[in-house]
C-alpha cells in the first residue's frame, strides 16, 4: 500500500535485552533495515512480559544465539515495504509465531510446520525497534491503548484453548493461580462455558476437560485422575521440566491430551477494544527497560499485576520516528 521509507536516522538507537548461551543483558544494537517488499519496521511502544520470556532469561528456554526477548508488544509502523496492506503511523501488534512460509502446511495455508517464535528463535520485542513480515502484524483501533495492544498476544494465546473440542456444556476447570489462568477463566465465562472455580478441589471421575497453566508431577496425576473415561487435558503452559506421563493409565480411560498455541488475533483484538476482556488501569505495572534483570530474572511475589517495558512513553507517540 505505501511505497514511501522513512528509516530512522543513525542518531536513533537501538536498545535491546538481549539472551545468550551465557547471560541476560541490555546493549545497543543496530536499526534494522527493509530488506524485502513484505516487511515492516516497527518502533515499540510497550512490551508486555510474560512466564516465557523469564525462562528465556534463566535459560530454562534455551536460546542457540544471542537473540532479543520478547513477544508480546503494541507499536507504530516507522518504516514499511511496498508490498504491505500497512502505511506510516499505522498501530499494529504481532503475532509471536513467524510461519517459515516454504513448507507445505504454509503452501496449502494451513499451519505452519516450521515456525519461528519471537524472543526465542528470532529477535523480539524487548528492543527499540522491530523488523517482522508484515503477515504477522495486525492492526490496532485507535480506541485502544497502547497496554491494551500488547495484551492483545495472551488474549489470543488463551483463545486457543476453544480450538481443542471441548464444548460449553461440559464440565470443566482450569488448573493455576496464575494470571493467564485468570484470563482463561474469564474467557469460558464470556462464551458461557461452565468452569468450577479456582480454589475447587478436584474429585475422581468428575471433569468433561482440565485446562492446565503450569502442572507439576503431583498436579498431573490429580488432573488425569479428575477426568472422565473420554475426557481432555488441555495443554497451555510452556512447561520446561519432564513430566511422568503415565500411558497405562491413559489408554484404559480413554484420555485424549491437546495442546493448544493460540486463537485469532482478530478476536483478541475485538475482545478488547469493546471490553469484554478488561486490563485494569490498577493492575498494569510500568518499568523502564533498563529493569530488565528485576522483571526478568526474579520470580514476581505475585501476578496480580501485568508487567510492561515502556520503551517510547505510556501512550502512543504523536509523531513517528
Amino acid at each position: 500500500m505505501n511505497n514511501t521509507t522513512h528509516t530512522p536516522s543513525s542518531a536513533h538507537i537501538n536498545r535491546a535485552v538481549v539472551a545468550d548461551t551465557k547471560k541476560l543483558h541490555l546493549t545497543q544494537l543496530p536499526i534494522p533495515r527493509i530488506d524485502s517488499c513484505d516487511q515492516l519496521l516497527i518502533r515499540v511502544v510497550v512490551a508486555g512480559i510474560c512466564r516465557t520470556d523469564s525462562f528465556v532469561a534463566t535459560r530454562h528456554i534455551p536460546v542457540n544465539r544471542p537473540t532479543t526477548l520478547g513477544h508480546e508488544l503494541a507499536g507504530v509502523v516507522v518504516d514499511c515495504g511496498y508490498e504491505t496492506d500497512f502505511n506510516i503511523g499505522d498501530r499494529v501488534t504481532v503475532d509471536p509465531s513467524i510461519p517459515c512460509q516454504s513448507c507445505h502446511g504454509c503452501l496449502s495455508d494451513s499451519q505452519c510446520y516450521n515456525p519461528k517464535t519471537l524472543g526465542i528463535d528470532c529477535d523480539g520485542c524487548f528492543a527499540d525497534y522491530l523488523l517482522v513480515t508484515s503477515h504477522v502484524a495486525h492492526h490496532i483501533p485507535e480506541t485502544m491503548t497502547p497496554f491494551e495492544a500488547a495484551y492483545v498476544e495472551p488474549v489470543a494465546a488463551a483463545l486457543g484453548i476453544f480450538n481443542t473440542g471441548i464444548q460449553a456444556s461440559d464440565r470443566g476447570c482450569v488448573l493455576g493461580k496464575n494470571r493467564f489462568a485468570r484470563l482463561i477463566r474469564n474467557l469460558l465465562r464470556h462464551y458461557d462455558f461452565q468452569c468450577l472455580p479456582e480454589d475447587t478441589a478436584l474429585t475422581e471421575c468428575s471433569l468433561d476437560y482440565i485446562i492446565e497453566t503450569g502442572l507439576d508431577a503431583n498436579e498431573l496425576g490429580a488432573a488425569l485422575n479428575a477426568l472422565i473415561p473420554g475426557g481432555t487435558l488441555v495443554l497451555k503452559s510452556r512447561h520446561t521440566a519432564l513430566l511422568p506421563w503415565k500411558a497405562r493409565d491413559m489408554v484404559l480411560k480413554n484420555l485424549r491430551v491437546h495442546a493448544a498455541l493460540a486463537g485469532s488475533f482478530s478476536e483478541a483484538i475485538t475482545l478488547l477494544q469493546q471490553r469484554h476482556i478488561h486490563l485494569p488501569e490498577d493492575q498494569i505495572r510500568v518499568v523502564p527497560l533498563e529493569d530488565y534483570k528485576q522483571h526478568l530474572l526474579i520470580k514476581p511475589e505475585s501476578e496480580v499485576h501485568k508487567s510492561f517495558f515502556t520503551l517510547k512513553g505510556k501512550g502512543w507517540p504523536a509523531c513517528v520516528d
